[in-house]
């Protein structure tokens, strides 16, 4: 019988936190600052977060410069916890070189009037001397003086695949890239030994 079992691991750096780990972030309104966690819970039992307010502005932002550029292959994933407001909207995640003439940003839609771990996954996509990020709240919206509410936010760092079989197994962990023909691209290779422990060597 051949039997094999799979286990994924991660682990996370934090970015800001605002309970110990807080870069200097740029807010583009001038409305922000430093609350008591308003609705604490098992999504966010943190004791502070940050609040920033909407304008009637479309584009309301809070940008900060990372010690070094980003790596999509080996941090392809970004967590933020968002309390929206019961009104709703989005937030958009954005990474941008110095200049802004390379970036990328996703965007998703946190569950209104309660706190939200969204996770934002830039796997496989390219990345050139990405070193700011950019938080968007109520993107596009245009509603003024409304609360929002933003904490840990964290680069998520795939571990490697763990692997248990009765046969030798080859392993290429990719982090989440695809494989094509052309160009090459970042990988580990491993081979399981079927031996004691059936540790990647």
């Amino acid at each position: 019988m051949v039997c094999t079992s799979a286990a994924y691991s991660q682990t996370y750096d934090t970015i800001s936190n605002w309970d110990g780990t807080t870069p200097v972030w740029y807010v583009s309104n001038g409305i922000s600052e430093v609350v008591d966690n308003p609705a604490p819970g098992s999504v966010n039992p943190s004791a502070h977060c940050f609040r920033v307010v909407s304008d009637a502005g479309m584009y309301e932002y809070m940008i900060t410069d990372l010690a070094t550029a980003v790596n999509f292959d080996s941090h392809p994933r970004y967590r933020l916890k968002v309390l929206a407001p019961p009104s709703g909207g989005d937030i958009t995640l954005k990474f941008e070189n110095y200049n802004n003439t390379s970036s990328h940003e996703i965007v998703l839609t946190p569950v209104p009037g309660e706190w939200t771990d969204l996770m934002y996954d830039f796997s496989g996509l390219d990345y050139n001397e990405l070193t700011r990020m950019v938080i968007f709240w109520d993107f596009e919206g245009t509603a003024s003086g409304i609360d929002w509410f933003i904490d840990d936010i964290l680069g998520e760092t795939p571990g490697p695949v763990e692997l248990e079989s009765n046969l030798p197994i080859v392993v290429i962990n990719t982090f989440g890239v695809s494989i094509p023909d052309e160009p090459k691209i970042t990988g580990h290779m491993g081979i399981i030994d079927n031996g004691p422990g059936n540790s990647i060597t």
